[in-house]
């Protein structure tokens, strides 16, 4: 197959998604809604098309060039300050539609010239209202677990190109039930088709797995340390705020306690919380954000993961830290509680109440028997629901039936076959011709 992929290529989701078709050998175009530098899917025809403005930078912020920028005063530096990730998110929200409009030419030409069967767009906002601009060509669409909860009623423009968007979607790809439902409480057709699977399509157990690590000897943790994980970085939709003031009764109370956060190194506001709250500094490490193996190799070494969100799909690091045996700490969402039950297979908080989250805490560290029946609860489901390469082989599948259907659709229709007589006029009969060849590439989907 041909496949055009219409994603945010910053994001290792879209990346992981993307990279089984390259190595399946279908010939992928990949255009990303950021800029993006290097080749970040080898073997996919990569290029970038920004589609609004861009969001709070992704770069690593263990890059010490990075720091020496920050500590200058310079306009550039104010903005920064300026643009909190709920203020971009709220000005992208009022000047997003207007903006992916006017990038429809351009879109609709990239996409031409690769000439493909279907046109995957990886999330809604904005992916997936640019590819509802494109014409003749069908379009499948990811929701990502805040379209509609946080993004899509944020503002009367948005709401009306989420709409538009679900309207002009051939099939959609929810990562959850309560999203399919959502779907069709914001229009999008009973007729058409809704595929519910992760959304970086699993957890891949090659990597993902039980065993020992050596992550705490990297660190410098002791050995016989505890660790509990804070995968999540800093997420407009996450409380981390309630995660730092819950740490201290935890601390306190377990001596041998590490706090691992992955996604914070260099963050001011995880600094500002760690100094405010009081909490012991040398048993807090914030890092990077990590490779999938290193990753893996953390949720190895964690008794504990902790992910305090408001809003949510499937996060990904939730079935990694599933598949790896760390016992879940989750925020009230209804998309999680499709994977965790309460007591069961991990703890479900309040993520507003650091006083409840600091008491589920205390329990998963002193809970050996929820712990051990978590971990293989939580190894049954991964391996049934969330196998990241048995799903992909069954999203391929139905990509294949997609194109065939569509591609039999096409050639039921009538073929028009005017006669072409004696013409005198030449330019007459070139249109005609024309004509012909346009209705040609209509059959053929183009």
């Amino acid at each position: 197959m041909r496949i055009t992929f219409l994603a945010d290529l910053r994001s290792p989701i879209a990346i992981q998604w993307i990279r089984h078709f390259v190595e399946r050998g279908h010939e992928v175009q990949a255009i990303s809604s950021y800029p993006i530098s290097g080749d970040v899917v080898p073997g996919a025809e990569t290029t970038s098309l920004p589609l609004v403005l861009p969001g709070p930078g992704r770069t690593d912020a263990s890059d010490p060039r990075r720091l020496e920028r920050v500590s200058l005063p310079s306009i550039s530096a104010c903005v920064a300050q300026w643009a909190t990730p709920r203020r971009v998110a709220a000005v992208r929200s009022v000047l997003g539609p207007a903006i992916v409009h006017t990038k429809r030419g351009r879109l609709q030409r990239l996409v031409e010239r690769h000439r493909p069967d279907l046109v995957h767009a990886m999330r809604i906002p904005f992916e997936g209202i640019a590819a509802g601009e494109l014409t003749g060509l069908p379009v499948i669409v990811s929701v990502w677990g805040n379209d509609f909860t946080l993004r899509a009623d944020r503002t009367r423009m948005m709401a009306k190109a989420t709409r538009r968007a679900l309207a002009t979607t051939e099939v959609l790809h929810c990562d959850c039930h309560r999203d399919a439902r959502m779907a069709r409480e914001w229009g999008f057709p009973a007729g058409r088709s809704i595929w519910v699977l992760p959304g970086n399509g699993g957890a891949d157990l090659s990597v993902f797995h039980p065993g020992r690590s050596d992550f705490r000897i990297r660190l410098g943790i002791p050995e016989a340390a505890t660790v509990i994980l804070n995968p999540r970085g800093i997420r407009e939709y996450v409380r981390t705020d309630t995660f730092f003031r819950a740490l201290s009764p935890v601390l306190q109370s377990f001596p041998d306690v590490h706090v691992v956060c992955t996604g914070m190194a260099g963050s001011r506001y995880a600094e500002n919380m760690i100094t405010d709250t009081g909490l012991d500094r040398r048993r807090i490490h914030l890092l990077p954000t990590l490779d999938h193996r290193l990753m893996a190799d953390a949720f190895r070494s964690s008794r504990v993961s902790v992910s305090l969100s408001k809003h949510d799909g499937t996060p990904n690091t939730l079935l990694e830290a599933m598949a790896c045996g760390a016992l879940p700490v989750v925020g009230d969402v209804a998309s999680v509680r499709e994977w965790i039950r309460d007591g069961i297979n991990g703890l479900v908080v309040s993520a507003l109440d650091p006083t409840v989250v600091a008491a589920a805490l205390m329990r998963a560290l002193r809970d050996d028997t929820l712990v051990q029946a978590a971990r293989e609860e939580n190894e049954r489901l991964v391996r049934d629901r969330a196998d990241y390469h048995r799903n992909m082989l069954d999203v391929e599948s139905r990509y294949e039936m997609l194109v065939k259907s569509r591609s039999a659709q096409v050639d039921a229709l009538p073929v028009f076959r005017p006669y072409i007589g004696p013409l005198q006029d030449q330019e007459e009969k070139g249109s005609l011709l024309s004509l012909m060849e346009n209705h040609s590439n209509c059959k053929r989907g183009y």
